[in-house]
């Protein structure tokens, strides 16, 4: 229901991080880059996430920000253990979030990311829609194997011609002038049976999205969609994040925010409602 209070005894515990960058990358899109802080000791490995998970942040007034963790790959080892880079995704009104050489307790890292199982190996159709292009890089790092294609729509970076990722050669970015994500998937040229997307976007265009590759051949289980947007309060307690599907509601904080088409679609193997957590 909405309102109720969940367990948050399951929920990871806070770490110190101090702000060592920060960029702006659109509005509501702030990009910092954290590392562990222990108050003068050596730093310690930060909990490696996989993609797509999130984190929470604090910020002024007592809120709670989910942040997306976009950590390239290659960071998060040697000498760069304890560093991670997260994108928030909204920020609230007031001061600026964040400040370089800030603390902050960072939560996380939380729910279920990019199943990179389901990609690996495989061409990978990327279709995306304003800020949910970011969300796709590092599971597209990180896989490897196939091609990569990838649809940019709205104001996604690389919608307006040429390539976010310069340095990822087999990576193609398309934008030509498709009206919607359902378009894109209807027209992209792909392998069903050696192929999987990532799908990141407004809700409703992604599953519109999805069921179009699903009409064209491809599995239900080889589609992932990201529904980091419908996160909220960043702490489990709202219920504004729930997402109806043929098996009853799911919640982006806890079966998300990367959630497979099959179980969307209610398709694939009927599974528990997530336990307790924080969103």
């Amino acid at each position: 229901m909405r309102g109720e209070r969940r367990p948050l005894s399951r929920a990871p515990a806070q770490r110190p991080f101090r702000i060592v960058g920060r960029s702006v990358e659109g509005p509501g899109k702030v990009r910092l880059r954290l590392a562990g802080d222990t108050g003068g000791t050596p730093g310690t490995a930060a909990a490696r996430s996989v993609p797509g998970q999130y984190w929470v942040l604090p910020a002024h007034g007592g809120a709670r920000i989910p942040v997306v963790d976009v950590t390239p790959a290659g960071n998060g080892s040697g000498e760069d253990a304890s560093l991670i880079e997260v994108l928030t995704l909204w920020v609230p009104c007031g001061p600026p979030v964040g400040a370089v050489g800030e603390r902050l307790e960072v939560r996380g890292p939380l729910g279920k990311g990019w199943n990179l199982e389901r990609v690996t190996g495989k061409d990978v159709l990327v279709i995306a829609w304003d800020g949910g292009l970011p969300l796709t890089r590092p599971v597209i790092e990180r896989a490897g194997g196939g091609r990569v294609r990838v649809w940019a729509g709205g104001t996604a970076p690389g919608s307006g011609g040429g390539s976010p990722w310069p340095e990822l050669a087999n990576a193609t970015i398309e934008a030509d002038g498709l009206p919607d994500m359902a378009a894109a998937a209807r027209t992209a040229a792909f392998d069903p049976a050696r192929s999987a997307a990532l799908l990141a976007g407004p809700l409703p265009m992604a599953r519109s999205a999805a069921a179009v590759l699903v009409e064209r051949g491809m599995p239900a289980s080889s589609i992932q969609v990201a529904v980091h947007s419908m996160l909220r309060c960043a702490s489990g307690t709202c219920g504004r994040c729930r997402i109806s599907t043929p098996y009853g509601s799911l919640r982006a904080c806890h079966d998300g925010p990367v959630l497979p088409y099959d179980r969307l679609a209610g398709t694939g193997e009927r599974q528990p409602p997530a336990g307790g957590g924080e969103e």
